[in-house]
């Protein structure tokens, strides 16, 4: 099972939208037959699950959904979504998005001049247990008329907003500022000033995680990017990986 999200928009100037494909992303290594599906949107409201069965999506077909449109709808909110059946739980785990490679939607950001999108997903897995943090983008440049912003996407199977600190520091682990995130929602910050004086930002938190992705714009909006850091298992090829990820966390993690 997987879930999708929609970035929540930084300004007027921007917005966001998701594509969702009904359909593994490689047939040859997809065992499973493709069957209708039903787009469930759901967000936490007054500490319970409002769930909206949106749409419906048959096999093979692929659905956009922009975020002024459901905001316009159902408020400002961190929408998440995902193929369920009817009467299916929202986490209620299921085969049917299992696959290699992952099965993932298009997220995207849009300006009138120009659109950065990326590949994505929420795995069931992290919805069911509290994940820690190490990310950093070393691909960010800092520039006069670039801006940069961090979001972290954390989702959980409890309908709570749980508030939590994640830390950025430097490469010399000294503390930059502290970011106040929260569970089920859709995080976001400008961190644009914080590179004004160092090459390297590491954002930690030992208490949540999430789904960490950095966007940068420039400030006309005729160039966007968005960009994705792994889990650290994920950049490693053999051996003991689960290993090596609690070491690189432990390191970061020492004051």
């Amino acid at each position: 099972m997987n879930y999708f999200f929609l970035l929540n928009s930084i300004d007027k100037n921007l917005n966001s939208k998701i594509d969702i494909f009904n359909q593994a992303p490689m047939k040859s290594f997809y065992k499973n037959s493709i069957k209708k599906k039903y787009i469930k949107i759901f967000f936490v409201k007054n500490n319970k699950w409002e769930i909206i069965e949106y749409d419906s999506i048959f096999p093979y077909e692929i659905k956009s959904y922009k975020l002024n449109e459901l905001n316009e709808k159902y408020g400002k909110q961190s929408f998440f979504l995902g193929l369920f059946d009817r009467n299916q739980d929202i986490f209620q785990d299921s085969i049917y998005m299992n696959s290699e490679p992952t099965w993932r939607s298009n997220i995207s950001i849009q300006s009138k001049h120009s659109s950065a999108s990326y590949q994505g997903e929420i795995p069931y897995s992290i919805t069911q247990k509290n994940i820690s943090l190490v990310s950093c983008n070393p691909m960010t440049q800092f520039s006069n008329n670039v801006r940069s912003f961090f979001y972290l996407v954390n989702l959980f199977n409890e309908p709570i907003k749980s508030e939590f600190t994640v830390s950025i520091i430097n490469n010399k682990k000294e503390n930059i500022a502290n970011l106040k995130c929260y569970t089920n929602t859709v995080n976001y910050f400008d961190i644009s000033k914080y590179y004004e004086n160092n090459e390297v930002l590491i954002f930690k938190s030992t208490r949540h995680g999430g789904i960490p992705i950095y966007f940068n714009f420039s400030t006309d909006y005729h160039s966007l990017s968005l960009e994705h850091t792994h889990p650290p298992i994920e950049y490693v090829y053999g051996g003991d990986r689960f290993k090596i990820q609690k070491e690189k966390k432990e390191f970061w993690f020492k004051s």
